[in-house]
């Protein structure tokens, strides 16, 4: 791509890079309890191609399972036991409330809603969590100057 400034040449590639935003959206109440859905904050930014982090916990009760839908990939049930090529479970294990899962390699294709639903023992009702990622392109321009 060859771009003029003030008359001189300037040879220019774009650079394409995608960024992800992930979101709380909302939780679900089933019950008395509600999951309590941890991001380090409430927005994280993060580069595709890398690997992301999410934890979905209910307070100090131990879980009977722990399903996560993620967009580009499918419903899966995890825990300590389970790794997936895309995913894996990360966290304590479902009897110490965690319901944790990393994204390994994220892609453009995991944009929307992440839903983690959890099972508590004590409890009749599924409780269910909700992230939003959001992936936005990123361009940079590196220019080398083409005058002699």
């Amino acid at each position: 791509m060859n771009w003029n400034y003030y008359g001189e040449s300037i040879l220019c590639d774009r650079l394409v890079s995608w960024l992800c935003n992930v979101k709380q959206a909302y939780t679900q109440y089933g019950g008395i309890m509600a999951v309590e859905v941890n991001v380090k904050s409430t927005e994280q930014s993060v580069i595709m191609g890398t690997n992301v982090t999410f934890m979905c916990q209910v307070a100090k009760m131990p879980l009977q399972y722990c399903q996560v839908k993620i967009p580009g990939l499918s419903s899966y049930y995890l825990n300590e036991k389970i790794s997936i090529w895309d995913i894996s479970y990360f966290g304590r294990g479902l009897e110490s409330d965690d319901c944790g899962f990393t994204i390994y390699k994220i892609k453009e294709e995991n944009h929307g809603k992440i839903t983690c639903t959890v099972g508590v023992v004590s409890e009749v009702h599924e409780l269910i969590g909700v992230m939003l990622v959001i992936c936005t392109r990123l361009f940079v321009y590196v220019c080398e100057d083409r005058i002699s």
